[in-house]
């Protein structure tokens, strides 16, 4: 799935359990991870810098990880706060991969 399919999809869906929440969770990690990641290369192969997309890339991932790890201890509303900001800034960074 695309990853700003998946970022619009993730924010207009209502979520009835912390499960259904985390399992969209996984995917928008493995979406960021996979499609950043190969921008990142090709971005590289093209000889620009990109060290600072990847720095903020990493800590979403590390920001999502997180939250991911705690999930009991948080609400869903909370949860979802988390991922839809996450998805929506590393939306933004790979508009600004593709664009540079």
């Amino acid at each position: 799935m695309e990853l700003e399919k998946l970022v619009s999809q993730i924010k207009k869906k209502k979520y009835g359990s912390k499960k259904e929440l985390i399992k969209d969770l996984n995917l928008l990690m493995t979406e960021i991870h996979n499609q950043i990641k190969s921008e990142i290369s090709r971005a590289k192969k093209a000889n620009k810098n990109v060290n600072e997309i990847e720095k903020e890339i990493e800590k979403i991932l590390h920001s999502l990880k997180k939250v991911r790890k705690n999930k009991q201890a948080q609400s869903i509303r909370n949860i979802k706060f988390v991922v839809d900001r996450r998805g929506l800034e590393a939306l933004e960074l790979l508009k600004k991969l593709k664009s540079s």
